[in-house]
């Protein structure tokens, strides 16, 4: 347990030690932490959890090798696509569990080299997810504490997005350079869709992300809570709790971490666009991007550019975010395979999200 969990695990330490280090005053949750963006946060990943177990992101996936008719980077290209797309309203997080074993199949059947594969899914659904306020944790965040309208904020962040996706594709024919369709193998079997839970569950998120909107974070949780009980139980069943726990003492330590880090280290995030963008790329690689973001935001007014960097960094060291820890989990590869894979695309990305922050709007 202890060695499965031990981001959880290190993660509790650092709580105890801020606990020590304030004096008591990192206890006081309540007062420290945002209790709304952690319900808007939870709620939204138990919807996303029915989106991948009614079996409809699976059927698309397993669609794929079909469509391809053998020939691989027509298949990385189609697998970019869906991930980055189910990203956007299933969250970075849970497409990464869909596509990354995928992606590990694909390999066998294409003879590419299983942490490469496994690294273009982490990087299409950090991608695909930075388009959407609900796309993933950081951008919930910053959705609710700017109190940006869904609207603005696919339309603020689609240039990053659409050029992180062009990046990848410019960089994907080299990471797949001498893959070729091995005989003998099966393409993988159709799923079965459960389409009651299908619907519930993509009703779940449209409603907690209007409820998140109108600032009833609570309200939402509490709705996903009781229609999952009476409509969903086996999602509430399979729920990856550790991963939630995760998510919510991302959330607290950083929080409590402003109770230590002086101000003045952050505040240069407020200077401009650019800074912001900075900022927020590389304090992601050092603490995780929901981390980065909820210690950032209070210090810019720039939202769109901490948006791009915290996104951008997500996808540096591996531990920049929790959806690349997870398709590495998901899909037993070699972490070491997969952060190669990751940084020469992290370098394209500063480039391009650095160059979007300075020349576009604040």
């Amino acid at each position: 347990m202890l060695r499965r969990e031990r981001l959880l695990v290190l993660l509790a330490i650092v709580y105890a030690a801020e606990a020590v280090l304030t004096r008591g005053r990192a206890l006081r949750v309540w007062e420290v932490a945002d209790a709304r963006a952690i319900a808007a946060v939870v709620s939204l990943i138990l919807a996303s959890r029915g989106l991948e177990l009614s079996g409809g992101l699976s059927r698309l996936a397993s669609l794929l090798a079909g469509l391809s008719a053998g020939r691989p980077l027509l298949f990385y290209v189609l697998l970019t696509l869906a991930a980055a797309g189910s990203a956007t309203v299933a969250m970075n997080d849970g497409a990464a569990v869909v596509y990354a074993p995928v992606a590990v199949t694909a390999s066998r059947i294409y003879g590419a080299e299983p942490g490469v594969a496994v690294a273009i899914v982490a990087i299409a659904v950090n991608a695909g997810s930075s388009a959407s306020p609900v796309g993933n944790p950081q951008n919930i965040i910053i959705w609710h504490y700017y109190h940006v309208s869904p609207a603005l904020f696919a339309k603020a962040m689609a240039p990053f997005a659409l050029a992180a996706l062009l990046a990848l594709a410019i960089y994907e024919p080299a990471l797949i350079r001498g893959a070729t369709t091995r005989e003998g193998l099966q393409q993988p079997p159709p799923v079965a869709v459960d389409v009651r839970l299908l619907a519930v569950s993509f009703g779940l998120v449209v409603a907690d992300s209007v409820l998140a909107w109108a600032g009833r974070q609570g309200e939402a949780l509490a709705l996903t809570l009781a229609v999952l009980a009476v409509a969903g139980r086996e999602v509430l069943v399979a729920t990856d709790y550790a991963l939630l726990a995760v998510l919510t003492l991302l959330i607290v330590d950083s929080s409590a971490a402003l109770l230590l880090v002086p101000s003045h280290l952050l505040a240069g995030a407020s200077r401009g666009p650019l800074e912001a963008f900075l900022y927020g790329a590389l304090l992601s690689q050092a603490v995780s991007n929901v981390p980065a973001t909820v210690m950032l935001a209070p210090h810019t007014t720039y939202w769109r550019s901490l948006a791009m960097g915290v996104n951008a960094g997500g996808v540096g060291l591996l531990q920049g975010s929790l959806a690349n820890i997870i398709a590495v989990r998901v899909a037993g590869v070699e972490a070491s395979r997969v952060q190669r894979v990751l940084l020469p695309y992290f370098a394209a990305l500063l480039l391009v999200g650095g160059l979007l922050a300075a020349l576009g709007p604040a």
